[in-house]
């Protein structure tokens, strides 16, 4: 009888430790799709709220981060870091991954014998996408202050400076890392 009570103390105990030790999820953002009929295809977008958000009224600046697929889980935990850190405001991370880099990204030649990519110089088409679709889409649904960044890196970066040159309203700031 005595073996008996011990298994099932040794049961009930190991039982109040499992659910005790039940696993909760760290979620660094959200993934959600909008419909570009600029670009004719759905585009993925990422989303990171600062910590707090739901908490209260107030209004966020927003960073869109081109390359996102790359760059949009260390960008948050960067973006997080620095703002708890009073580094830098509490900001909204708007991660844009790629469909067709390439197109996207690239700014029109000025000559078709530089234009050796068929599929390259979308940028201005990109950029209207940005204006038009994607920024009313964040604007409309979050709390938003006039405040926002472009970054992006490699092609990104080549992007951000050709948003900088020729879609100067779009943006305040801009961030070019290595551009190409």
């Amino acid at each position: 009888m005595s073996r008996k009570l011990n298994y099932l103390l040794i049961f009930l105990i190991a039982y109040s430790l499992e659910l005790n030790a039940q696993d909760s999820s760290i979620a660094i953002g959200i993934r959600t799709q909008i419909r570009s009929k600029i670009l004719n295809e759905n585009r993925e977008i990422l989303i990171s709220l600062p910590e707090g958000y739901s908490n209260n009224k107030k209004p966020y600046p927003v960073i869109y981060l081109l390359d996102a697929e790359e760059h949009f889980f260390h960008v948050a935990g960067i973006v997080e870091f620095l703002s708890s850190q009073k580094r830098i405001p509490p900001m909204i991370l708007v991660g844009i991954p790629n469909t067709k880099r390439m197109r996207d990204l690239t700014p029109k030649t000025e000559t078709d014998s530089l234009n050796k990519f068929s599929i390259s110089g979308g940028a201005n088409l990109f950029a209207e996408f940005l204006e038009k679709e994607l920024l009313s889409f964040i604007e409309k649904n979050y709390r938003t202050c006039p405040y926002r960044i472009l970054a992006g890196h490699s092609l990104g970066g080549l992007f951000a400076i050709h948003a900088w040159c020729a879609h100067t309203r779009l943006f305040n700031a801009y961030l070019a890392v290595s551009p190409s």
